[in-house]
């Protein structure tokens, strides 16, 4: 299945996914019209008590990064999410080394994690360099 979900109803199918999964993908929808269409698109999608997976960066605020990038916060995804009816249970810190928190309260938590993923790589870089040489 291939269609632009910016569009009005490029599929004619709703109600009908448990799961529907956008990853590193919606930060290329630099319009927020389109943007929102593509939401809504997606949320239409599911099936009751279905999942909307979004993997992107959520900064504290929304910025242009690149001319082909727009990186939304947590509180605009938040507001669009509300409109159609979704809810963000859980974010989990897949960028945290490269990205803020989303949320300032997070901050030390976000700091604690990102300590413990750089000790890990280092000590994983280590284990390596002395099984082989």
């Amino acid at each position: 299945m291939c269609a632009d979900i910016t569009e009005s109803s490029p599929i004619a199918i709703s109600n009908h996914f448990d799961i529907v999964f956008a990853a590193d993908v919606l930060f290329h929808i630099i319009e927020d019209k389109r943007f929102e269409r593509a939401i809504s698109s997606m949320a239409s999608r599911l099936k009751v008590d279905g999942w909307l997976i979004v993997s992107d960066i959520f900064p504290q605020q929304t910025v242009q990064s690149a001319t082909h990038v727009r990186l939304r916060s947590y509180s605009d995804y938040y507001q669009i999410f509300l409109k159609h009816k979704l809810s963000i249970v859980q974010i989990e810190p897949i960028f945290a080394i490269l990205q803020p928190p989303p949320i300032k309260s997070h901050l030390a938590w976000w700091n604690a994690y990102a300590f413990i993923w750089k000790l890990e790589q280092r000590v994983i870089k280590n284990s390596f360099l002395d099984q082989n040489g």
